[in-house]
């Protein structure tokens, strides 16, 4: 599984074209498009973020064929190397050698049948307080003062 602390990512707005290889920009780094625990390694994990990136910096996949890919993460300074992406179904892609990436909800907003029960569920046994922390502005002055203070308090100066 994926040691890090994360639930949901959304590949929303990415696109590629032919011919191959052809590159896939991704925005998970934007607002609502990536989720984790509410736990102190989130804490860092998004203190990095703040500090070390900026959210419009995308994160990039280089396909080689219709069945596999390439990730460069965003953080390439923490995960050396890039991942790999293998499709497996429709809804179902391996990110090796860590974990499956199953589609929970459709493009449209309706959730999967099978994988939407399945994460809320899941959820629900390791955040039963169901917290979870995701990006809530674009504001990248926001971002590293609410590393610090309040959202209140941050609209005071950003």
């Amino acid at each position: 599984g994926n040691p890090l602390p994360e639930f949901l990512v959304s590949w929303a707005g990415s696109s590629a074209a032919a011919p191959l290889p052809s590159r896939m920009t991704t925005f998970n780094n934007m607002a609502g498009r990536w989720s984790w625990s509410a736990s102190w390694i989130t804490y860092l994990i998004k203190s990095y973020y703040a500090f070390g990136t900026v959210p419009e910096e995308p994160m990039n996949t280089t396909w080689y064929n219709s069945s596999y890919g390439s990730i460069t993460p965003i953080s390439e300074e923490i995960f050396e190397g890039n991942f790999h992406i293998y499709y497996l179904t429709p809804d179902t892609w391996d990110r090796r050698p860590s974990y499956i990436l199953r589609r929970v909800v459709y493009s449209d907003g309706t959730p999967h049948p099978e994988f939407w029960p399945k994460f809320r569920n899941f959820f629900q046994q390791q955040q039963p307080d169901l917290m979870m922390s995701a990006w809530t502005t674009n504001n990248n002055c926001h971002r590293k003062c609410q590393t610090f203070f309040s959202c209140r308090f941050c609209s005071l100066f950003c």
